[in-house]
């Protein structure tokens, strides 16, 4: 389950990173091409903080039982 789990966070770090680039290549200076820009690199990101987080064991989870 673990290997699942790296090669999910790799695959989209790399899908990320790919959409980033074409986004950043075909930007032709106007608001809407700068804004997808913006929120390619937001999701490139979240994806690799998410993975490094993982990777470091920064990631808990924790049951709460309640009544």
């Amino acid at each position: 389950m673990q290997e699942f789990w790296d090669e999910l966070f790799s695959q989209l770090i790399k899908v990320c990173e790919w959409n980033l680039r074409k986004i950043e290549a075909s930007q032709d200076g106007s608001v809407e091409a700068m804004c997808l820009l913006i929120e390619a690199a937001e999701h490139y990101q979240y994806i690799q903080q998410a993975y490094e987080k993982k990777c470091y064991g920064d990631i808990h989870v924790g049951l709460f039982f309640t009544d």
